[in-house]
């Protein structure tokens, strides 16, 4: 409970690398077998509708590290969950 009180702000979704080729003719991304130029996006699913954006250096970090708190809340919420179907099974083989 405690490791709760301490989580920063956080946010659901994905960060995930995707490949783009720019179109130029001379660029290094037209020739054949490359993948195109890297760049890094955040999916997030907000009330039934996938939404995707753009992130550059500074807001990839910023964004990364919300992604990861929500990940350790995630985490939290499961064990705690554990914590408390243990607790009831015990209360309730008490009873018996």
């Amino acid at each position: 409970m405690a490791e709760l009180r301490d989580i920063p702000d956080l946010m659901r979704g994905s960060v995930c690398e995707r490949r783009v080729k720019c179109g130029g003719p001379g660029c290094w991304c037209a020739k054949k077998g490359s993948a195109g130029h890297p760049g890094f996006h955040l999916t997030v699913n907000v009330d039934g509708r996938t939404r995707t954006r753009y992130l550059s250096g500074p807001a990839l970090k910023e964004v990364q590290g919300l992604v990861s708190s929500y990940r350790r809340l995630w985490k939290l919420v499961e064990a705690l969950t554990r914590v408390h179907l243990d607790m009831f099974q015990a209360r309730r083989k008490e009873k018996e």
